[in-house]
This record gives structure tokens, C-alpha cells and sequence, in this order.
């Protein structure tokens, strides 16, 4: 895409293929040489399971020597292309080629996992550890290996990925190239190190810690997970992207085997790429279907994660707590307000409502009904029970907006560790269909550009930050890169064009 002198580059279906290819689908590598005496193997069984048959050889069947294009193994070798090609292209495999009647070969080329330090067997790979850190060192000489794939199987796999979202698809490209790079380093969980878990993963840690020592035990849990992407569940109907946060690292009081234990998550390592998955896709219980929800998610250019990190500074463990105080009684009023508000299955009325209805009742059909007898004090207890009721839903309502304000603001202060927006991923479009294209900002001249499949155009800020209601143009995916590190990683626009 840098070097081609073309408008626009469309993939192969090759590499569409590796796109879509499921995380969780194996995979079987071989050598030229495993697959060729597959072949010869399986054909020598054929030949002697035939050997009492008569077999009709057909007149238009290619004879031994003709070539027939359909039947060619593809092979996709790992050496880039012509750096004046923009297309990607099959290279040619200077060893002798199977002959496979409906089969694709990916060829992963010969490069090598390399480093100082002795190989005590060359057949068997030797993991040295240094440091804390494990350095990986392989043969010198490796065969390139081959992953065969039937052209069904790529069909399947390139339809099925029709239906797949964008957070699908971007892990799917980045496994694929994290199994090739080489490994920086091996950490203590066995885990490789590499550019891809530099750039982009990070890592949270999780805390409990007792409330009640009943057994007289305060021991304190600790554990870290790696995270490719944060999530913003529009099930929670966030404010914002930092109300959805607030959610995420809380602090929260939960009940376990051993009591009530205060569970706290926070950021331990933060990514150089921070990425967002936002989760539109709900599940209707009653319909039994999926739907996408287009509740906006507003987010700024800007964002700081100070409040998230991991830390031992007292100032903002303190400004943590008041927060977990004021969210605590968030929770509480909006249980208050749910049950005030709360629907009689019977009737499908609130109590306020019932109130209402059954006071308007009383007034036109009973008070002065002959026949019965109501006095005018039931009608003023009615009327004061909903007064009362409204007042309470008022005094909830400015609580609450007091609270949120408050923890809103609670660190606006903390701007040390900030990240800039880089691109947003639009859907348009139902949960099982749509149409994807992407914003991406360009720092250097302060401006957005669409990529809509092979049209790019400039685009002003306030079509990217639309936050309008029934806006059905909504974000799945949300990137931002370091501030420290924008002007090193971003640069969108880079065409260096072989004019020869």
C-alpha cells in the first residue's frame, strides 16, 4: 500500500482467508518433503487398490507431464512483493509441487527465530533463561513450512466471515502476525513478548481484600490478565466513555466463600495502542434474537486514564475512595427511584400512577355517588401520598446529579497519561448486516479522513463525533495511541511511489 502506484489495493482472497480464519480453528504445518510423501503414499495405496480394477482413462484428462492451471497449488510465500506491485502476488516455490487436485499451500517462508547462545541439539529447540526472561533459540536451518487449505474450506471460511464484527477480524490479523514475529522475550507466565503485545496489550490487576475477619485472616489476592481491548458495554447505558470506564475499574463489594470481600480492578501496564470494543450486539430474551443497540457512546479526542492505574499514591487512593462512597449511593438512590417507578405486572401502572388513576376515580364516580359514602379525607391522603412520592423522585434526582458531577470531576486534574484518537470503526446497519468504514485522524495536518472500502475523503470533526440520537452510523470499535508516542506511530498518509 506505501509503494504501489495504484488508486487502491484489494486484498487476495488468500489473505482474506487468513483474516477470517477463526483464533480457535486448528491448524496443521508440514514440509514440502511430509506433503510430498503424503501423496506418494496415498497414490501407492490407490494404485494397490485398484490394481485388479480396469480404469477408463478419458480423453480430455491431462496425462502425465500436462499441466492443469486448476489443479496448481497456490503457494503465499512470507517475502514481500515487488516493492512497485501493489497487488499482492503468488510467488514461485522452487521445490517440486504436490499434485493436489483442489488444494492451496501457504508458504511461511524461511524466516527464522534467531539469538546468541549455544544449541545443545539441533533437532530440538533449547530455551535459555536469563534474567527472568526466556530467549528463544532454533535451528539455523528450518524447512519452510506449508498450511495446505482445500478451496471449499477457503470459500466456507471467507462467507462465514462475512459475519464477522470488526474486533473479530483486527484479532484475527494480529495473532496472524504475532505467529510470525520473533519473540522478544518469553514471560514468567510462558507467554511470548513480541512487537504485537508491546504495542498493543496491556495488562489489569485484580484485588481482594477481606472486609470481615471472622477467620482472622487478612490475606490479600492479587492476580494480572493481559487485555488486547477494553470493553464499553452499551448495556450499562454509559454517559461516556469514562462513566463506561468508571464501571469497568471499580471497586465493588461482592460476597465469597470466606465473606464480604472488597474487589478492586485497576490498570497494571498500560498498551502504546489503547483500543475499545464497544458491545452493541444484545441478545432479546423474549424475541430470541439478536439486536444492535444504537444508544450513543460519546467520546472525546482526548483521553486520560491516571484515575485507572495501579497505584500507591495516597492523594488518589483517597479521591478512589470518595468515588467508591459516592457510587455506593448512586447504586442505592437508583433502587430507590427503580422501586418507586417499578411497573405492577397486573396493571402495568406505577404506584404513583395507580395513585393517580384511582384518586381521579374516586373524585368523578364515588364522592358523590348517593349509594356510597367516601369522605374527603381519603382524597386528601391520596393526594399527599403522591406528593410525597413526586417529591421523593425530585430530591433522588437532584441527589444524583450532584453525585455523578462530583465523580465526573473527581479527576479532571489527572492528565499525565494521555492518549490521542487515531481511528473509529463505524457499522451501519442490524446486528446480522450492515456496512463498516473507518475514521482515521491525521495529527499531522489535524483532520480526518473516511476510508469507505476504495473511497478516502476529508471529513470534518463533527461528522466523526456525531452523538445524536437515532444516529444508526455508530461506532464498534474505538483506537487511541500514547501521546508520548503519536508523532513516532502515526502517519497515515505515507505513499513513496516507484515512478521507474
Amino acid at each position: 500500500m506505501i509503494h504501489t502506484n495504484k488508486r487502491c489495493v484489494q486484498p487476495s482472497k488468500e489473505l482474506a482467508y487468513l483474516s477470517f480464519l477463526p483464533l480457535s480453528q486448528p491448524v496443521a504445518f508440514k514440509t514440502n518433503k511430509e506433503i510430498q510423501a503424503e501423496i506418494e503414499r496415498a497414490d501407492l495405496e490407490a494404485r494397490s487398490s485398484q490394481s485388479s480394477d480396469v480404469v477408463e482413462v478419458l480423453e480430455d484428462t491431462p496425462q502425465e507431464g500436462e499441466a492443469n492451471s486448476k489443479d496448481q497449488p497456490i503457494l503465499i510465500s512470507s517475502q514481500s512483493p515487488d516493492p512497485g506491485d501493489g497487488d499482492v502476488s503468488m510467488a514461485e516455490d522452487p521445490k517440486p509441487k504436490p499434485e493436489s487436485s483442489d488444494e492451496m499451500l501457504i508458504d511461511l517462508g524461511d524466516d527464522e527465530l534467531k539469538t546468541e547462545g549455544p544449541v545443545e541439539d539441533e533437532k530440538h529447540p533449547e530455551t535459555q533463561i536469563e534474567a527472568g526472561k526466556e530467549e528463544i533459540v532454533e535451528d539455523k536451518e528450518t524447512e519452510p513450512q506449508i498450511l495446505q487449505i482445500s478451496t471449499d474450506q477457503m470459500e466456507s471460511t471467507i462467507e462465514v466471515g462475512r459475519q464477522q464484527d470488526v474486533t473479530e477480524c483486527i484479532e484475527n490479523v494480529t495473532f496472524q502476525i504475532e505467529t510470525a514475529l520473533e519473540p522478544l522475550f518469553i514471560e514468567e507466565d510462558g507467554e511470548q513478548f513480541d512487537l504485537i503485545k508491546k504495542l498493543f496489550y496491556g495488562k489489569t490487576k485484580q484485588t481482594i481484600k477481606p472486609m470481615e475477619n471472622e477467620n482472622g485472616s487478612n490475606k490479600i489476592r492479587e492476580s494480572a490478565e493481559r487485555f488486547f481491548s477494553l470493553i464499553i458495554n452499551v448495556s450499562d447505558h454509559p454517559k461516556d466513555i469514562y462513566d463506561s470506564l468508571d464501571n469497568y475499574f471499580n471497586e465493588d463489594v461482592v460476597s465469597l466463600e470466606e465473606g464480604l470481600v472488597k474487589k478492586t480492578l485497576t490498570i497494571k501496564e498500560l498498551p502504546e495502542v489503547l483500543q475499545f470494543h464497544v458491545q452493541r450486539v444484545l441478545f432479546d430474551r423474549e424475541k430470541l434474537i439478536a439486536y444492535k443497540s444504537l444508544e450513543p457512546i460519546p467520546f472525546s479526542e482526548q483521553i486520560y486514564l491516571d484515575r485507572y492505574l495501579d497505584t500507591e499514591d495516597e492523594e488518589i487512593l483517597n479521591k478512589k475512595q470518595e468515588v467508591f462512597k459516592w457510587k455506593s449511593e448512586i447504586s442505592s438512590l437508583y433502587e430507590k427511584r427503580d422501586d418507586i417507578l417499578k411497573l405492577d405486572p397486573e396493571t402495568n401502572l406505577s404506584i404513583i400512577d395507580s395513585l393517580i388513576a384511582t384518586k381521579k376515580f374516586l373524585e368523578a364516580k364515588i364522592i358523590n355517588h348517593e349509594s356510597l359514602s367516601i369522605k374527603a379525607e381519603t382524597i386528601l391522603a391520596i393526594q399527599d401520598q403522591i406528593d410525597s412520592l413526586k417529591d421523593e423522585l425530585q430530591s433522588i434526582h437532584d441527589r444524583l446529579n450532584i453525585l455523578q458531577e462530583q465523580t465526573s470531576n473527581q479527576f479532571k486534574a489527572y492528565t499525565n497519561i494521555g492518549y490521542s484518537i487515531f481511528a473509529i470503526f463505524i457499522h451501519r446497519g442490524e446486528a446480522s448486516y450492515g456496512h463498516y468504514w473507518v475514521y482515521i485522524k491525521d495529527p499531522h495536518r489535524n483532520i480526518y479522513r473516511k476510508y469507505n472500502d476504495e473511497i478516502v475523503t476529508e471529513v470534518p470533526a463533527s461528522e466523526v463525533l456525531n452523538f445524536t440520537e437515532g444516529n444508526t452510523a455508530t461506532p464498534y470499535y474505538i483506537v487511541y495511541v500514547k501521546d508520548s508516542l503519536k508523532k513516532d506511530y502515526v502517519e497515515p498518509l505515507k505513499r513513496v511511489i516507484n515512478k521507474c
